[in-house]
């Protein structure tokens, strides 16, 4: 796997474009990377295979709101990915990298802005960046693993690839005012976590959700035990601190 040795090039001769004769028989070199990111799972030490990510401008002057697509990348085998940034204006040292989990593994999407020193000197913009660390010109990020977590099981085995389905609805008196859905699955181990948005309204009182959590098993074609779903209310607030639920049975 030679993928993290290169990275994409655009060729537009300086601008001029080419002609189809240059185009044809052409030769066009791929990039050498000056960034490479490893991607993990929550716990910081297996791979996020093929999860994905994003990197994106940010202006540090606007708070770090975007300013412009770098771009959307799919994760390989290591969870890893490597690209040529340009740095080499003020407005090209500061970027947002945006990652999720790949199907069937832990994690939710986290985020980590980082700024260029030099053109392969990284480091975490602080307070922005809770789960990266920094070598040479790599960027390893750790996956939160939300702020909802359990382990699914059929008596002692993991109950693997179940969709985990929350919907949320708050409400004033009878009347419905937001509605948020999350989904996720659980991974090898039976493991899985999602995290549940904290919103406010125009007052800034934060909206309190009636949480229906759903576990939808995958039941194989001929499998000897059919597992039925399970579905959880809450109501309250999800603390900062997260919550872990107690093993889930299924039979």
């Amino acid at each position: 796997n030679k993928r993290l040795n290169f990275a994409s090039k655009t060729h537009d001769d300086s601008g001029n474009g080419y002609t189809w004769d240059q185009l044809n028989n052409g030769s066009f070199a791929l990039a050498a990377p000056n960034i490479k990111f490893a991607i993990k799972s929550p716990g910081g030490v297996n791979a996020n295979k093929y999860g994905w990510m994003n990197l994106e401008k940010v202006d540090p002057s606007q708070n770090y709101n975007s300013i412009g697509w770098v771009g959307g990348y799919g994760l390989d085998d290591t969870g890893g990915v490597s690209m040529y940034v340009e740095t080499s204006t003020v407005e090209s040292k500061f970027f947002r990298l945006t990652s999720g989990p790949g199907y069937g593994r832990t994690g939710v999407v986290t985020t980590c802005v980082i700024e260029f020193e030099t053109s392969t000197a990284i480091k975490a913009v602080p307070g922005l960046c809770a789960g990266g660390t920094f070598t040479t010109n790599t960027v390893t990020l750790t996956l939160n693993s939300g702020n909802v977590t359990g382990t699914v099981k059929n008596g002692n085995n993991p109950v693997v690839e179940a969709v985990i389905f929350a919907q949320g609805v708050a409400k004033s008196g009878d009347t419905v005012v937001n509605t948020l859905e999350v989904t996720s699955c659980t991974d090898v181990n039976g493991r899985f976590g999602i995290q549940l948005p904290r919103t406010y309204n125009h007052n800034g009182q934060e909206l309190t959700y009636e949480w229906l959590i759903r576990i939808l098993p995958f039941n194989k074609p001929g499998a000897a035990t059919v597992l039925q779903p399970l579905e959880y209310k809450t109501n309250y607030v999800i603390p900062e601190t997260g919550v872990e639920f107690d093993t889930i049975l299924l039979g």
